[in-house]
């Protein structure tokens, strides 16, 4: 359980394309919620905060099969560091 509370209270950097085949990328710093499986698409989706240092901007989700660049920042929610 303590790995899975350290997956969710870190910041991610994540580069990923904004379209399947595009040529497009996007960056930010992302905390993520929760993981989830559609069998219908067969995809796996995780679903973000996009953060600006401790300031959440905006919910979003990120399709996994589109992330192309992803790293652990030193970054963590206020308290679980």
């Amino acid at each position: 359980m303590e790995l899975f509370s350290e997956i969710y209270s870190c910041y991610y950097s994540v580069t990923s394309k904004i379209l399947q085949n595009s040529p497009q990328f996007i960056t930010g710093d992302y905390l993520p919620y929760r993981l989830e499986y559609s069998q219908k698409n067969d995809r796996f989706r995780i679903y973000v905060t996009k953060m600006n240092g401790t300031k959440p901007l905006s919910l979003g989700t990120i399709n996994l099969s589109r992330i192309y660049h992803i790293y652990m920042t030193d970054k963590c929610l206020p308290g679980s560091c």
